[in-house]
């Protein structure tokens, strides 16, 4: 029995980003992932650059690596462990998506959002960049996010409807911002 493709949804306002380059980025991708596409409609005369990318995967795609910077050291390599094909196409999707993110039509930064689901709760990991090398390090610590709020969640014991995390550009870690329970009180987090 072979697994299902990850699906990922790219979500993107026609105001900041070519709806041709999205529709060619999902061309390219189509052979790893299940890609779709999704036009946000904003009401903001100037609207931040806003690129969404929603995971809807399955736990195992994390638990796999696929998230990670695949083929790094750490302790034996994962590439060898999971498989040289799927260390390329992580490569390929993070390279291609990025290459997106970066030609908005704003003059703006954009800002990119990392949306998936843990235990009922929506999770949202937030950049503001146009820098690969930040970029690059928020694809490459999706599973960190995941594995935080995952544990947050469970710790905690909360009943959390949202939780939304930024990445701190300067330490590179994701610091949790707010979460929303499922009776909407809103809880913040210091800096």
């Amino acid at each position: 029995m072979s697994e299902a493709k990850p699906v990922i949804v790219f979500q993107f306002d026609k105001q900041n980003y070519e709806p041709s380059s999205i529709i060619e980025l999902k061309a390219r991708l189509d052979d790893i992932v299940n890609v779709q596409v999704q036009e946000i409609i904003r009401r903001e005369i100037l609207p931040p650059a806003l690129f969404v990318v929603l995971i809807l995967v399955p736990l195992y795609y994390f638990n796999k690596g696929f998230f990670t910077k695949l083929g790094e050291k750490i302790g034996e390599k994962l590439g060898e462990a999971i498989g040289e094909d799927v260390v390329k196409a992580y490569e390929f999707f993070k390279k291609k998506t990025i290459e997106v993110i970066q030609k908005t039509k704003s003059s703006q930064i954009p800002m990119v959002e990392f949306r998936f689901t843990v235990n009922h709760t929506e999770v949202s990991g937030f950049v503001e960049s146009s820098e690969e090398r930040i970029l690059s390090r928020a694809f490459d610590t999706v599973e960190e996010l995941f594995r935080i709020s995952l544990k947050y969640i469970e710790e905690k014991n909360l009943d959390l409807k949202t939780f939304v995390f930024n990445l701190n550009v300067e330490k590179m870690i994701w610091k949790p911002t707010y979460c929303i329970t499922t009776k909407n009180e809103l809880y913040r987090f210091g800096s």
